[in-house]
């Protein structure tokens, strides 16, 4: 039963970090091929919710040789049962970079990758109506800022700050807790043991997030006699079907 709670507890971290990884790619696809997105040929979502499941029922598997009841005084506890300095830092080390360091080393890349492809397509852009402006010596300028003013779509790019808020959310979540594990695997006490408790209980807390910061963003959350066309829906809506997993 002790391993089987610690198993859980992996699943439902991982899980979250996932999506939140499938989340950050589907954008950074959306961004680099918007026609796949237009015609429909790009639909991940699917894929990203059972891949995201899969793996985080694959990857905790390995907690369970060190997970156990110790006993503390007059009482069990379920702990990881390692006993050996160095292994207990491996075990931590590997642990953190599972639920940490990987999911914020790839949302990082793909956000990065997404700064690239926009601020190409605004340099294309601004390149575009400047040749615009010396071939045709118009005299209708507001058309051509009005053809050149949008880079990217408004439902992608609303979609785009709704995942960066949650990836925002993630950092402020993990990150503290992180870092006190870190100190204390190396003995560095630099805060009482209370506070650590309430650093933990941020965890659980990013998932919690997820659904705020979708609810936020979507205004039309139970539609009244509203339609919206397939290209949106096809489109641009995806990273929406996604969070409501979180």
């Amino acid at each position: 039963m002790c391993r089987t709670w610690r198993y859980s507890t992996f699943v439902v971290l991982i899980v979250s970090n996932n999506l939140l990884i499938g989340m950050s790619v589907d954008r950074y696809l959306a961004v680099r091929y918007p026609l796949r997105a237009i015609t429909g040929e790009y639909r991940p979502y699917k894929a990203i919710i059972i891949g995201s499941w899969v793996m985080a029922f694959l990857i905790p598997v390995w907690t369970f040789p060190y997970t156990g009841a110790v006993l503390y005084k007059t009482t069990y506890y379920c702990d990881v049962t390692i006993t050996t300095d160095l292994g207990w830092k491996l075990y931590v080390w590997f642990t953190l970079l599972l639920v940490f360091f990987i999911p914020f080393l790839a949302v990082s890349v793909c956000y990065i990758c997404i700064t690239v492809v926009v601020w190409k397509h605004w340099r294309e852009s601004r390149n575009l109506t400047e040749m615009n402006y010396i071939l045709e010596d118009s005299t209708c300028k507001p058309c051509h800022e009005t053809k050149n003013s949008g880079l990217l779509p408004k439902a992608r790019i609303k979609t785009i700050k709704m995942t960066l808020i949650i990836c925002f959310a993630f950092l402020i979540c993990w990150l503290p807790a992180t870092v006190f594990h870190i100190l204390d695997v190396y003995q560095i006490n630099v805060l009482d043991v209370r506070y650590y408790i309430v650093l933990q209980r941020l965890y659980p807390l990013n998932s919690a997030c997820n659904p705020v910061i979708f609810l936020f963003f979507s205004r039309n959350i139970l539609p009244c006699g509203t339609q919206k066309s397939s290209v949106t829906t096809r489109g641009y809506e995806s990273v929406d079907t996604t969070n409501t997993t979180t």
